[in-house]
């Protein structure tokens, strides 16, 4: 194992460690040099202990939510990523129920933090402490359970190149699980993937190995790892809601063993998985509108039974509050898909200049900025039009397009024409 680091400095908190110094990447293993111990066929047969026993229950940090193992957790830049897991990193210490879920595994959390520096962490803590009105034995607990690694001011990745362009991991990931062996971690936090992973030039090889060192991790810790993920401009711009919405590779969702993704959303319904979602009755469209409205969606959960209802999360300030989504029956969801698009017209209208859709564009071009299916937004759209709640105009002179020559606009809603 290579020296990484050329000091290690004590902090004054017995809580965390932090490294100063340059640092350097090890060299990766020459694949060649590894000799493969296959077991062989008198030690490799499954046997018949495992077919007549009932099967190990996946362990969960957070139940149903956050398994012992590598996770992908995505969402743009800005949407308060950081904040919500060391929020969610303050319940796992504290052993409090989060979601509306149990925490299986209460215990320490380590954050190697690559973006925000140690004071700037601290400085988040202590606000989401005070927002969460922390007794003052909790907030012992939490000084001692958070332990923080600041790499923020060097180069540190646990992937890289290695002789023969092969990649794989580097010394730091294997130093951090014999530094934090028996320290009682139950979730790593990995902060953000663009400057701890391999890079993206790697695609998906990089990610695959960036997976396969942090399962290593977790299965060394009995922890989960969390790889914080920004999410793909293409991404954002369409509104994607999938396991593959992180940038780069898609093996970073695929061999993930558990993602999700964190949405900042301006309504109080979504659309996901042909289905919408309603967020509780008492929040206020005024909270949407605002930016304080989020959602967290589970695409991908192995070893368990997903469950496929998103998590609505309002945010004033420092304080989260959270709420299961409910379920629209389809009688609800006809009339949401149909106020979705009068909405979305009517703001596209508003715009200066406006920006004048005609049909086809507004039911086969921009469902998914709807967060609609296809089939979804022909149809609220043929009603609204059948009931005389849309209607088509003739576009303004100057603004025809080759052989378009008409537009959709909400009756009573924006100007048609200007």
């Amino acid at each position: 194992m290579h020296d990484y680091f050329n000091t290690v400095a004590a902090l004054d908190a017995t809580t965390a460690t932090s490294f100063n110094g340059a640092a350097r990447l090890a060299e990766v293993d020459d694949p060649g040099s590894i000799s493969t111990r296959w077991k062989g066929p008198s030690d490799s047969p499954l046997g018949l202990g495992p077919l007549l026993s009932p099967p190990e229950p996946v362990p969960f940090v957070i139940a149903g939510l956050l398994p012992c193992n590598a996770t992908a957790f995505i969402g743009t830049g800005g949407t308060g990523k950081s904040t919500l897991l060391l929020w969610i990193g303050i319940h796992v210490i504290l052993g409090r129920p989060i979601f509306g879920r149990k925490v299986d595994c209460p215990g320490a959390v380590l954050l190697v933090t690559a973006e925000d520096d140690r004071a700037t962490v601290a400085g988040m803590v202590r606000n989401l402490c005070d927002a969460m009105e922390l007794a003052p034995a909790e907030r012992g607990a939490v000084a001692e359970g958070l332990f923080i690694e600041d790499v923020s001011g060097i180069s540190l990745r646990f992937v890289a190149e290695g002789p023969g362009g092969v990649l794989g991991p580097t010394s730091p990931a294997f130093e951090l699980v014999e530094s934090y062996r028996g320290a009682g971690v139950t979730l790593i936090i990995l902060d953000p993937t663009s400057l701890l992973g391999p890079g993206e030039r790697f695609g998906n090889d990089g990610m695959s190995e960036l997976m396969r060192t942090s399962r290593h991790i977790s299965s060394e810790l009995g922890c989960a790892v969390v790889n914080v993920h920004h999410e793909a401009k293409a991404a954002s711009r369409e509104g994607v809601r999938d396991q593959h919405a992180g940038r780069g590779g898609s093996a970073f969702g695929d061999n993930a063993r558990a993602v999700l993704q964190l949405v900042p959303t301006d309504a109080l319904l979504v659309t996901h998985e042909k289905r919408a979602w309603y967020a509780p009755t008492h929040w206020t469209r005024e909270d949407a509108e605002a930016g304080n409205v989020l959602v967290l969606y589970l695409h991908k959960l192995s070893g368990a039974k997903r469950d496929r209802a998103p998590t609505f999360i309002r945010r004033h300030g420092w304080v989260f509050e959270t709420a299961p989504a409910q379920a629209s029956t389809d009688e609800d969801r006809h009339d949401q898909a149909q106020g979705v698009v009068l909405a979305y017209v009517r703001d596209l209208l508003e715009q200066v200049p406006p920006v004048r859709l005609s049909i086809s564009q507004l039911q086969d071009e921009h469902y998914r900025k709807l967060q609609l299916s296809r089939p979804e937004a022909r149809r609220a759209v043929d009603n609204l039009l059948a009931q005389g709640r849309l209607v088509s105009c003739p576009l303004p002179k100057g603004e025809t397009q080759g052989r378009r020559t008409t537009y959709v606009a909400p009756v009573g809603g924006a100007p048609l024409q200007g």
